[in-house]
């Protein structure tokens, strides 16, 4: 009697354990996905927290996120709209037409007829055509061109 209740006891332990593993961890491909995983299953981004990176293009006076420069200039298919106010419009108008990370929520039906759904409550829109470097052996940092992605 004593070893069966010994081992009901340490499944329900291990279980305990396995399942407070699996929800406090979230990968990093969740927060951090490619434009094209977002693209492929729309329904397990929505309405989360992403930071997406692509190709920023205005056309008509709406904002979107693109794969490419190619795909910003053909079809809208690709691309994912940029929910902004006019006043976000005007702060973030010196990096269209350049590769950037946005961080907003996902909303897969947000989009409208023409586009892979929207982002919306944006945070930041960052360009990275450019990054830091820190020399961590004296502490300096500079700026860097990154090499073009087209």
């Amino acid at each position: 009697m004593r070893r069966r209740t010994r081992a009901k006891l340490l499944v329900a332990v291990t279980w305990v354990l396995y399942a407070s593993c699996i929800h406090r961890s979230i990968p990093f491909h969740e927060h951090h996905p490619s434009m094209v995983a977002v693209l492929a299953r729309p329904d397990h981004f929505h309405k989360k927290d992403v930071a997406l990176s692509g190709y920023l293009y205005a056309q008509a006076g709406h904002w979107g996120l693109y794969l490419n420069r190619e795909s910003a200039k053909q079809c809208a298919i690709n691309g994912i709209r940029l929910n902004l106010s006019e006043e976000e419009k005007a702060r973030y108008t010196e990096y269209l037409d350049r590769y950037c990370l946005v961080e907003g929520v996902y909303d897969m039906f947000g989009g409208g007829y023409a586009w892979s759904g929207s982002l919306v409550q944006i945070r930041c829109i960052v360009p990275i055509d450019e990054y830091v470097v820190i020399n961590l052996r004296d502490g300096r940092s500079y700026r860097v061109k990154a090499a073009p992605l087209d």
